[in-house]
């Protein structure tokens, strides 16, 4: 029981980017809490992913979430020469995407869906030729919740 506890302790301190985060093992946002900042780091992400033809060349970070249209804020992303891009998945075309120090507000993209799954990747500017080491670093994006919505109201 003790080792236990103290593995789940261990791994919990462990960065995010310390686990694959790929397309076929893409990092969960289940359950989506906003007003959080996820940092990592895409050296030793994977390379080559498809989407649709616009290959996304450098090492990437992948994670998984359900959109919710009642819920969905703004992403803004740090990072020198990183970008995020929102697709299906990993060999679709992108829906969008958005720059180091831009904001994505997923609202309005076309294609997407509410109640869908999407990724949302994290990797080097596509514009930029690969290199050899590969175009990697650190980078942060968060994630803001719109405000609740009033459900009902009365007044007695």
């Amino acid at each position: 029981m003790k080792r236990a506890l103290l593995a789940a302790i261990v791994m919990a301190a462990l960065p995010v980017a310390a686990f694959a985060q790929t397309c076929e093992s893409p990092t969960s946002l289940h359950p989506q809490v906003g007003n959080q900042t996820f940092t990592g780091t895409t050296c030793g992400g994977q390379a080559g992913i498809p989407l649709g033809g616009a290959v996304a060349a450098h090492p990437s970070v992948v994670y998984q979430f359900t959109y919710n249209n009642n819920e969905a804020g703004g992403i803004t992303l740090t990072g020198s020469e990183r970008e995020i891009i929102i697709a299906a998945n990993c060999t679709s075309a992108p829906l969008t995407g958005v720059a180091p120090g831009g904001t994505l507000n997923l609202q309005g993209v076309p294609g997407i869906t509410n109640g869908q799954n999407y990724l949302l990747i994290v990797t080097s500017d596509s514009g930029l030729p690969t290199t050899t080491p590969p175009r990697c670093g650190e980078f942060s994006w968060g994630y803001t919740a719109l405000p609740v919505a009033l459900q009902s109201f009365s007044v007695e």
